[in-house]
C-alpha cells in the first residue's frame, strides 16, 4: 500500500485487512509498527473504528503494555496470568505490536516467543512504515515473510510512503517476496493529488550553513520544524534560538518517553491554536508522529528520511491553493555535516547529493519513480544480509540466528530518572511501592521515566547511578534538564532514533 504521508494509511490498511480476512477466511489482523508512539496513537484509532469499548478485540503487545516475564514473583501475578497468556499467544482478533517484537519472534528459538507463531498463521500482517527495517536485515526478513505467506498462509501488507524494493530479484534480492501487487489504485496519480509541499534543494556550490544561520532562518517563521542528524546539532540550534530571545522547543531521545509525549502534546496543541512554535528535533519525528507545520527544514539525509520529514509539513493540505502546494520545506547542507554512524544512512545521503543534485536533478518526493531509483542505487552499497542469517538458518544454527537477528543495534541500559522535576514525586511513589511489594504494573509505569544509555555513557555516569537499586531497576540522579533531557558530562545522552 503505497500512500503519501498523511494520506490515511492507518484506516485504509485496517479496512483492507478486514475485507481481505473476511473474503479469505483469515483469523486475525496483526498490525506492526516501528515505534511505540505509532502503536499507542493507532491503537486508539483502531478502537474507535472497531467500537472496542470493552478492550476485548484489540491486544497491544510491546514493552510498555505487556504483562512482563522477569521470573520475579509479583503481587499481581494472579490477575495478570490470563493477560500473560494472551500476550504470549497473540490470541486476539487484532494485535498491535512493535517491529522488534514481531520480527525477532519469527527468528527466535525461545519457547515464550515462539508460542505465538501458530497464531501468526492465517493472519493479515500490516507492516506499517516498513522502510524503517535496517537494510542489512532485508534479505533474511524478506525470506521469512515469503515463507510466512507460502507456508503459514499469511497475507503481508507493506504500508509506507517510501516503499522499499522487497520484490524477489534473481540478482539483487533472490530471497525477496515473489508475489506482490499494489493495493492503492494508481500510486503516481495519488501522490500527485496529495502533493502538499514545495521543496527547496541546495544548489550546486551552495554554502553550507552553521547552526546560527539555521536558527536565523527559523526566526523568520513563527511555526517551523527543523530536523537534524545528531543530538548535538539539535541542542546547538536550540541554544542559538534561545540566545536570540525567543521561545523554542527541543525534542530528542535524550528525554524519557513521558517527557517526549508531554512535549509532543504541547507542540500539537500550540500548532492547533495557531501559536508560535519553533521545534528542533532529531529524526524521531519523521515517521508516525502526527504534527502539521507550515514550514520544515531538513538537514541533508537519505531520500526516504527527507520524504518522511516532508510528511510533517502541511500534513492536512489546508495550505494548498489552486496555484499548488502550500507547504514549504528546505533541505540544507550543514557545516558540521555529521551523521549517524550507520553506513546505510551516510550512503543514502551521498546518493541524494551525488546521483541526483550533482547531476542537476532535484529528487521528486511526490513521485514513486524517483524513490525507486534511489533504492536501486542504495541497496548495492551494502550487504543485505549483514549478519549471515540466511546461511545460519540453512545450517540449522537457530540459537545463533536468534542471537544475531537484532534490528536495534547497540546494547543499552535503561536508567530510571529520579531528577525530572515534574515526575519526581510520581517516580518516588512508584519506587516506594516497588520496595514494599514487587508488581508488574509498577515496573511498566517506571518505563515511562527511563532513558537508555550506551555502555560508555554508563561508565561516565557511574557515580550517579545505582545499578539494581531494586530487582531489575537502575536509577540515575544525574541532572535532567526540562528542555533537553538527561545530561552526562555536559552532553545530552541516549541514542538518536
Amino acid at each position: 500500500m503505497s500512500v503519501p504521508t498523511g494520506g490515511g494509511k492507518t484506516l485504509s490498511s485496517l479496512a483492507f485487512a478486514l475485507q481481505h480476512a473476511a473474503a479469505h477466511g483469515l483469523r486475525r489482523i496483526i498490525y506492526v509498527a516501528p515505534y511505540l508512539s505509532i502503536i499507542e496513537q493507532n491503537a486508539a484509532v483502531f478502537r474507535v473504528a472497531l467500537g472496542d469499548t470493552a478492550n476485548d478485540l484489540i491486544l497491544e503487545h510491546h514493552s510498555m503494555a505487556e504483562p512482563g516475564n522477569d521470573g520475579i514473583a509479583h503481587a499481581d501475578d494472579a490477575e495478570s496470568e490470563a493477560a500473560q497468556r494472551l500476550a504470549e499467544n497473540w490470541d486476539a482478533p487484532v494485535v498491535l505490536t512493535t517491529s522488534v517484537q514481531f520480527y525477532e519472534s519469527l527468528f527466535s528459538n525461545q519457547p515464550s516467543r515462539c508460542r505465538k507463531l501458530h497464531n501468526i498463521a492465517r493472519s493479515v500482517v500490516i507492516l506499517d512504515e516498513c522502510q524503517t527495517l535496517p537494510p542489512g536485515y532485508t534479505s533474511a526478513t524478506c525470506g521469512m515473510l515469503e515463507q510466512a505467506g507460502q507456508y503459514l498462509g499469511c497475507s503481508i501488507v507493506l504500508c509506507t510512503a517510501t516503499q522499499p524494493p522487497w520484490r524477489q530479484d534473481p540478482v539483487r534480492l533472490p530471497t525477496g517476496i515473489s508475489s506482490m501487487r499494489e493495493i492503492a489504485p494508481d500510486p503516481v496519480e495519488l501522490f500527485r493529488q496529495l502533493r502538499r509541499v514545495e521543496v527547496t534543494w541546495p544548489t550546486q556550490g551552495a554554502a553550507a550553513l552553521d547552526w546560527s544561520e539555521v536558527a536565523k532562518i527559523m526566526l523568520r517563521h513563527p511555526e517551523i520544524l527543523c530536523i537534524v542528524n545528531t543530538r548535538r546539532a539539535a541542542l546547538e540550534i536550540y541554544r542559538e534560538l534561545v540566545k536570540s530571545g525567543v521561545e523554542a522547543v527541543h525534542l530528542s531521545t535524550n528525554m524519557c518517553p513521558a517527557h517526549r509525549l508531554h512535549v509532543l502534546s504541547a507542540v500539537a496543541a500550540a500548532l492547533k491554536a495557531g501559536q508560535t512554535c519553533r521545534l528542533v528535533s532529531t529524526q524521531l519525528v519523521e515517521a508516525g508522529v502526527d504534527l502539521d507545520f507550515p514550514a520544515v527544514m531538513r538537514e541533508m539525509a537519505p531520500l526516504d528520511s527527507i520524504v518522511q520529514a516532508a510528511g510533517r509539513c502541511n500534513r492536512e493540505g489546508l495550505l494548498n491553493s489552486q496555484s499548488g502546494a502550500g507547504g514549504w520545506m528546505r533541505v540544507f547542507l550543514s557545516k558540521e555535516g555529521k551523521m549517524p554512524r550507520s553506513a546505510w544512512y551516510r550512503n543514502g545521503a551521498k546518493i541524494v547529493e551525488q546521483d541526483f543534485l550533482a547531476c542537476g536533478r532535484e529528487p521528486r518526493i511526490d513521485h514513486p519513480d524517483d524513490l525507486a531509483e534511489y533504492y536501486r542505487r542504495l541497496l548495492p552499497t551494502g550487504d543485505l544480509d549483514s549478519q549471515g542469517i540466511g546461511e545460519k538458518r540453512s545450517d540449522y544454527k537457530f540459537r545463533q540466528v536468534a542471537e544475531d537477528y537484532r534490528i536495534i543495534e547497540g546494547a543499552t541500559t535503561p536508567l530510571v530518572i529520579t531528577t525530572w522535576e515534574p515526575a519526581r514525586r510520581e517516580v518516588d511513589t512508584l519506587l516506594n511501592d516497588l520496595r514494599r511489594q514487587t508488581s508488574r504494573s509498577v515496573y511498566r509505569q517506571l518505563q515511562k521515566f527511563s532513558v537508555n544509555v550506551y555502555e560508555h555513557e554508563l561508565r561516565q555516569a557511574a557515580s550517579a547511578c545505582v545499578m539494581d537499586y531494586l530487582p531489575g531497576v537502575n536509577i540515575c540522579s544525574l541532572p535532567y534538564d526540562n528542555a533537553f533531557g538527561l545530561v552526562i558530562d555536559g552532553v545530552v545522552s541516549v541514542p538518536v532514533f
